[in-house]
């Protein structure tokens, strides 16, 4: 599963003073139903952050499948 994960970077006084933060996070089935939604989501979150954070990246992160159905079937066998 490829999560698309919008990340900012808040203004420092000092170098690493604020570690990145997610600021939105879509799932890749979600992108593919809606993607100007996602598109409109982080537009938004941009433009309202802009003059607390520094920089905004989208980056991909992937992760298995299986792991994810293994972690949730841990929790429900609980």
């Amino acid at each position: 599963m490829i999560l698309k994960t919008l990340f900012g970077q808040r203004k420092c006084r000092y170098p690493g003073e604020y570690a990145p933060e997610v600021l939105a996070c879509w799932d890749e089935c979600s992108i593919e139903e809606n993607a100007e939604g996602f598109e409109a989501e982080c537009a938004t979150k941009k433009q309202s952050l802009a003059t607390e954070f520094s920089a905004f990246a989208v980056i991909d992160i992937v992760i298995r499948q299986d792991t994810i159905e293994r972690l949730l079937n841990d929790v429900l066998s609980d």
